[in-house]
């Protein structure tokens, strides 16, 4: 089973439309929506309708591939497309079918494309998932057709019955925007609101909220959380990071956390310390500790030379 990270973030809203959302590709096809979420019933059948359209000046033989996929290791929101057939525990493969896979588009043609999902009564509630990727034909060997040549929507499919909803805060803090967070800083610039969540529920959750930077009892910054509206995938990591402004050239700051997920608006909450101190200050204090240790060492050492001559 390959597997190869597909960087199309789920930053789409939770109802995505054909007209809000398209996702270009290198060999001349735009897909849209890029993100599709729909509630099926376990035992029945729904479609949906898929966009693609030729960008290119030539005519273009398309194939429709089914995957797969997960939450990506790096916990940033992208997924991982499972190629070649990979399989989950929350995969929707199984249960799609497209009539129409395999098609001509003239140059400028924008073709809809029917995706059925037939979901088996005896499916067990929750969230499941899948994409669908758009390519050349003459890319195909066998059933390896590789991301770079295709465009790709995304599926998530919530079958209703016991879901649980349930995120955890397992990181918190001031850090930059690849997620890394710390507590010493030698610049207010390029400061970001960092928080992890794990979802240990069984259905894709999006989670909302503010960070809050204060100095002492006054509120210097406020921004939202997560504004895109990204999901968190089950039994997966995922971390947000807000740009903070207002942060001065010095000083102990402390950010605050008031989060929410889920239908019925469960609450979570955090708060971490963080410092800024310029380098120039670091330096300063190093020469000067130094600086007072050689004036130690120094006098210590004249103390002890003219007590040895007083004793002779």
């Amino acid at each position: 089973m390959a597997i190869i990270g597909a960087f199309i973030v789920l930053f789409a809203n939770a109802a995505v439309s054909a007209e809000t959302a398209t996702n270009p590709g290198a060999n001349g096809y735009s897909v849209s929506p890029s993100l599709n979420t729909i509630t099926i019933q376990a035992g029945t059948t729904k479609s949906l309708t898929i966009y693609v359209q030729n960008i290119s000046h030539a005519t273009e033989q398309v194939t429709t591939i089914t995957d797969n996929f997960i939450a990506s290791p790096t916990n940033n929101g992208s997924p991982e497309i499972l190629l070649n057939g990979g399989s989950t525990s929350r995969g929707l493969k199984q249960y799609i079918s497209i009539p129409d896979a395999n098609f001509t588009l003239q140059p400028g043609q924008l073709k809809p494309v029917t995706v059925n999902i037939a979901i088996p009564a005896n499916t067990e509630s929750g969230g499941y998932y899948a994409a669908i990727r758009f390519a050349p034909q003459s890319f195909a060997t066998g059933r390896n057709i590789n991301l770079t040549g295709s465009v790709t929507s995304l599926i998530m499919v919530t079958i209703p019955g016991n879901l649980r909803q349930q995120l955890n805060i397992v990181k918190f803090g001031a850090g930059d925007s690849s997620g890394q967070i710390d507590s010493l800083f030698t610049s207010s610039k390029n400061i970001y609101g960092v928080v992890y969540f794990n979802n240990t529920g069984n259905i894709q959750s999006q989670p909302f909220g503010n960070f809050t930077v204060k100095q002492g009892k006054g509120e210097i910054y406020n921004v939202p959380m997560n504004k895109d509206g990204g999901y968190i995938l089950p039994a997966s990591e995922r971390y947000f990071t807000s740009k903070l402004q207002h942060i001065g050239p010095i000083g102990k700051y402390t950010i605050y956390g008031n989060f929410g997920f889920g239908t019925h608006g469960e609450l979570l909450s955090a708060k971490a310390n963080f410092y800024v101190i310029p380098l120039w200050l670091i330096w300063s204090v190093m020469v000067l500790m130094i600086a007072a240790i050689v004036f130690l060492v120094i006098y210590f050492g004249f103390v002890r030379r003219h007590k040895n001559r007083i004793n002779r």
